[in-house]
């Protein structure tokens, strides 16, 4: 088990990695391309011996990314997987099988005035981005989970309630049908 944080000596964010069965924790080395510190507002997951960051804004220009940039544990390098396709989005949910695949789901637009209803999975090994059907609701700050082998997007802002009232619901996908189905309530379920 490997635990992340993120500090910020210097005014650059950066990564550190504990290992509570060595008892040590070790910076990771800064993302080539993002010597000014980690993207802002990105999300970072792990996927089998991957760590992942996926967009989130310049800490210098602010200009929104779509960028994936993949730390490899063995190998102790960063490199650099495809981009996001389609919009650029801040703010989305994202969730990992553990093994291969990332969802990334809603999220809102780069001028923060439409939230998302798109998805889209991330193979790790084949380095492709697979568009998903659409969410039945739109959703930004959303989380996502994989439970029961399904992903679940929970919760989030849509455009009308921006930052005033959470979604009390959540979004499941069914791999069988590629069809999103609401699970309203989803709350009490998981508390």
């Amino acid at each position: 088990m490997v635990t992340l944080t993120i500090t910020k000596p210097h005014g650059v964010t950066t990564l550190s990695v504990y290992d509570p069965e060595k008892a040590c924790s070790y910076d990771l080395p800064p993302i080539p391309e993002m010597v000014d510190g980690l993207p802002m507002f990105s999300q970072i997951i792990e996927v089998g011996s991957d760590l992942m960051v996926i967009g989130g804004f310049d800490p210098v220009s602010w200009r929104v990314l779509d960028s994936v940039f993949i730390y490899n544990f063995k190998s102790m390098s960063w490199h650099r997987g495809a981009d996001m396709p389609g919009q650029q989005r801040l703010l989305f949910g994202c969730s990992s099988d553990s093994e291969k695949m990332v969802l990334v789901t809603g999220g809102h637009n780069d001028d923060k005035n439409v939230a998302l209803r798109s998805v889209l999975l991330y193979d790790v090994e084949k380095d492709k981005w697979i568009v998903l059907p659409n969410m039945v609701m739109e959703r930004y700050e959303c989380k996502c989970i994989l439970t029961e082998g399904n992903f679940h997007v929970i919760d989030g802002y849509t455009t009308c309630t921006r930052g005033h009232h959470f979604q009390q619901s959540a979004e499941l996908f069914d791999f069988a049908t590629s069809q999103w189905c609401i699970k309203d309530n989803f709350f009490p379920y998981i508390m």
